[in-house]
Parts: structure tokens; C-alpha cells; sequence
């Protein structure tokens, strides 16, 4: 849950400095990383076969998808930006 918890702060506080950037760019960035984390928890549980670890990273991973989805959908509507 810390892994969520501060991913959602991540969120807010980069939020305008990414986006000023490029449109797309938080977006983009969240889902790489939640990619990560996804690709982390299968690499251990295939190679290393320690299922307990990987469930919990699989489960933090799928934790991060609707954060990853709001973030698109703000970036979409164009809320978060400064007018």
C-alpha cells in the first residue's frame, strides 16, 4: 500500500512540471513504470520462484492500473492544467 500511496504523490506533485512538457508525457511515464513493476513480479515468479513475493508485486501492480487510468483520462479532458 506504500508503493500506492506514494505513486498517487508522485502523481500530484509532478503532475504540471511533466505535463508542460508534453501533453502525454505523466501518462506515458506511470504506465512505464507500473509496466515495471508488473514485469518485476513475473520475472520472479518464473525465474526466481518465490510466489508470495511475486503475488504481492502483481497485486501492487494491479493497484496502480486505475491510478494510471485517471491520469489518462484527466490528460484527456484537459483538467490539471493551468488556463
Amino acid at each position: 500500500m506504500l508503493i500506492v500511496v506514494c505513486s498517487v504523490g508522485l502523481v500530484i506533485s509532478l503532475w504540471s512540471t511533466m505535463q508542460q512538457a508534453h501533453r502525454l508525457l505523466p501518462s506515458l511515464v506511470f504506465l512505464l513504470g507500473t509496466a515495471g513493476v508488473e514485469a518485476a513480479g513475473l520475472y520472479t515468479l518464473r525465474q526466481w520462484n518465490l510466489k508470495d513475493t511475486s503475488r504481492a508485486v502483481l497485486i501492487i501492480a494491479t493497484l496502480l492500473i486505475p491510478l494510471n487510468i485517471v491520469a489518462g483520462i484527466a490528460l484527456a479532458t484537459g483538467s490539471g492544467t493551468d488556463r
